[in-house]
C-alpha cells in the first residue's frame, strides 16, 4: 500500500477529488495546477506543470493528471479515480488513443 492512501484515511478524506475534463482541456499548465491542487489532488514529482511529474489522488493513490507541454502547446491526460484515462466526454478510452489527449492552451 502506497503513503496517500493512508495519509487519506489519517485525515479522514473519504472521497476521491472530482475533476472535470473542462477543468484542464484548453487551460495553462498553471490553470490545471490551480485547478488539481484546488480540488485536492497531490502534486508529485520535481515539477508537474512542466512534464515532470503528475498530480495524485490523496485516496487511491492513482495518477489523476498528467501534463505533457510542447512548443506546439501540448497535451494534459486525466484519469477517473481508478487510473482510467478519460476522453474530453468523460467514457473511457485507450491511453494512446487521440481522445486521450486533452489539448493545452497554446
Amino acid at each position: 500500500m502506497t503513503v496517500l492512501p493512508l495519509l487519506a484515511r489519517r485525515h479522514r478524506i473519504r472521497q476521491n477529488p472530482r475533476i472535470n475534463r473542462s477543468d484542464v482541456a484548453g487551460r495553462s499548465p498553471d490553470e490545471i495546477h490551480d485547478a488539481a491542487t484546488g480540488a485536492g489532488l497531490i502534486p508529485k514529482g520535481p515539477d508537474p506543470k512542466s512534464g515532470k511529474g503528475s498530480y495524485i489522488d490523496p485516496v487511491t493513490g492513482k495518477q489523476r493528471i498528467l501534463i505533457h507541454p510542447d512548443s506546439t502547446g501540448g497535451h494534459v491526460h486525466v484519469n477517473n479515480p481508478a487510473g482510467e484515462r478519460l476522453g474530453i466526454g468523460g467514457e473511457v478510452v485507450d491511453p494512446e488513443s487521440p481522445a486521450a489527449h486533452l489539448p493545452l492552451a497554446p
